[in-house]
């Protein structure tokens, strides 16, 4: 089972997030702010999902996470009615969007497409 570490997700949507990522094989763990998710990072490296739908507080957290975890792979959850939000994730290194309601298999997918890449990065070459 792969985990994704959710930051910045409001625990109103907490449980639609795990219902969605659940049928793919995708466990989640929560983190409210970017210390608590460099904590996470002390155990394993994870990949993030960023909740961007809210404030733009959770911008400024991807940006401090990749000043200190440059290598973290990040995905943001954005409003589709904020194309600004989502113009500034990509900027801060993240590495997909998603939009509401989020789809499991979409974010497995993103994950297996990551890993592959990066596999292919250290050693290999890029699958055709």
């Amino acid at each position: 089972m792969k985990s994704l570490l959710c930051l910045a997700c409001p625990a109103s949507v907490r449980d639609e997030i795990e219902s969605a990522l659940s049928p793919a094989a995708v466990a989640v763990i929560w983190a409210d702010c970017v210390t608590a998710a460099l904590n996470q990072f002390e155990e394993r490296d994870i990949p993030v999902l960023l909740d961007l739908t809210g404030d733009a507080e959770a911008l400024e957290f991807a940006r401090d996470l990749r000043r200190e975890r440059s290598s973290t792979l990040m995905f943001a959850l954005v409003d589709i009615k904020r194309p600004d939000v989502t113009t500034e994730a990509l900027l801060a290194g993240v590495a997909d969007v998603f939009v509401r309601p989020l789809l499991g298999r979409a974010v497995a997918s993103a994950l297996e497409r990551e890993a592959r890449y990066e596999d292919a990065q250290s050693g290999g070459s890029l699958p055709r």
